[in-house]
């Protein structure tokens, strides 16, 4: 049995928990043992830990603000036990510090894991600062002697570079949950019959681009009066799209529902899903999208590879927002795929077999 630590420090609600909870929760209890070090109310990856009969390891302390004590934690947390792998699961490098205390540990592999493909903060200025460390580890990392994981291409060449031979796991999920059933059952129950949905779903932040969303779907609204736009997801950007709501006299007409488990039953509602990101690593929430046959518009920053359906169209984030009002109005009466499920399985983004693909890194 392979003994595996994860490092993934993420929010609770971070698309990269998710992700790394599902990619491990069905692989072999028999062939691994994980354990994770995470934040202390991450109770996803408590969870996880506890399956696989590890240990988790609450990691408390952010790099920039105590690194000394963040040195002594991880420390700590890598001697604590003979493991065979560590695995970092990273969206940037703040720093190289755990990646080259492991290598003084000679681990028999250690996984550098990229997830994004840009810096989530919304400051400008907080960007730019973490760009530069970033930038810098980024060429350092190169010299490196570890295997390297990405859930997208965008998301190698951000974090290794072109020209670093990188995996792609693709953030799969479990196709059947998200199949097209009866729309007419779910508009009744949620009270939508005789309304057009468009969708969104995604943390309430910057990379996410909700705000501009609002804008596009206050234009569309003018187009059709029937039409409303829900919003699925929570984070640090809640209040400034609640404001905007509220300056455009629209909390009629858009919804904030916050954290949702029943993801699957809210797409049967939608009549077209809009994602106009800033930039994405492999949103999860666009292949489910797209898993339901929904006609999707996505920003085109989001990696080819994402888009598996033929009735997913790109648009870029630069065009003012009646452009992205006329496309919505152009797609919304689009029948969905049926073909979404044997789309998504034969382009490997069925959660089993990515599943015992990462397994089969782990153990050989």
């Amino acid at each position: 049995m392979k003994k595996i630590l994860i490092y993934a420090p993420n929010a609770l609600t971070s698309g990269v928990t998710n992700i790394v909870y599902n990619l491990h929760k069905n692989m072999d209890k028999s062939k691994v043992c994980l354990s994770v070090a995470s934040w202390p109310d991450n109770t996803k990856m408590r969870e996880l830990s506890k399956q696989f009969n590890g240990t988790f390891y609450p990691f408390k302390t952010y790099y920039l603000r105590h690194p000394f004590r963040y040195k002594q934690e991880l420390i700590k947390i890598l001697d604590s036990e003979q493991f065979d792998v560590v695995v970092f699961h990273l969206s940037y490098l703040l720093t190289l510090f755990p990646i080259i205390t492991a290598q003084k540990r000679h681990f028999s592999k250690i996984i550098v894991y990229s997830h994004s493909s840009q810096i989530e903060a919304t400051s400008l200025i907080k960007r730019k600062i973490l760009f530069l460390f970033h930038h810098i580890n980024k060429h350092k990392l190169m010299k490196f002697a570890v295997e390297r994981i990405a859930c997208s291409q965008n998301a190698a060449d951000w974090l290794f570079g072109k020209h670093s031979p990188t995996t792609i796991i693709n953030n799969a999920i479990d196709v059947k949950h998200y199949c097209y059933q009866d729309t007419l059952y779910f508009k009744k129950k949620y009270n939508v019959l005789h309304k057009s949905v468009i969708g969104n779903v995604g943390r309430l932040t910057y990379p996410k681009n909700q705000l501009y969303l609002i804008e596009i779907c206050k234009i569309y609204f003018q187009m059709n009066p029937n039409a409303i736009l829900w919003i699925i997801g929570d984070g640090p950007e809640k209040e400034t799209l609640e404001k905007a709501i509220k300056k455009y006299n629209l909390t009629e007409k858009i919804f904030l529902w916050g954290n949702q488990q029943n993801i699957p039953d809210l797409l049967q509602c939608m009549d077209i899903f809009v994602m106009p990101s800033h930039f994405e690593g492999a949103p999860v929430a666009l292949i489910e999208a797209q898993a339901n046959g929904l006609p999707c518009i996505v920003s085109d920053t989001i990696s080819n590879e994402c888009i598996i359906n033929p009735n997913v169209s790109f648009m870029s984030i630069s065009c003012p927002p009646n452009e992205w009002a006329n496309e919505i109005a152009a797609k919304i009466t689009s029948k969905r795929e049926l073909a979404a499920r044997d789309n998504l399985i034969s382009k490997g983004w069925d959660l089993h077999n990515v599943s015992q693909q990462l397994q089969n890194i782990y153990i050989f």
